[in-house]
């Protein structure tokens, strides 16, 4: 290291990323930018008259980094629940 020259402790490059950390991760309740809607296809019975927007329903919306995690915890937990009654 040269003389003169300014450097950061083993503490100090600790504390820098930790300040980083908190300013790259958005609050919980954060609204997100847009809205944000998740569709599911529905099995319809063969139909003539069937449309594809009628097959298309909302399951969720969302509009916070909140709604949007508790909404993927709750589809990782049907996908599992769903997995394991079917593996019994």
């Amino acid at each position: 290291m040269e003389a003169g020259k300014d450097s950061l402790s083993t503490d100090d490059q600790a504390d820098r990323h930790d300040e980083l950390d908190k300013e790259q991760i958005p609050p919980a309740d954060s609204p997100l930018e847009h809205r944000y809607s998740v569709w599911a296809m529905m099995k319809q019975q063969m139909q003539q008259d069937a449309s594809y927007s009628s097959a298309n329903k909302i399951v969720a919306s969302f509009g916070t980094v909140s709604d949007s995690n508790q909404l993927i915890r709750l589809m990782m937990t049907k996908i599992l629940v769903n997995s394991l009654s079917k593996s019994c």
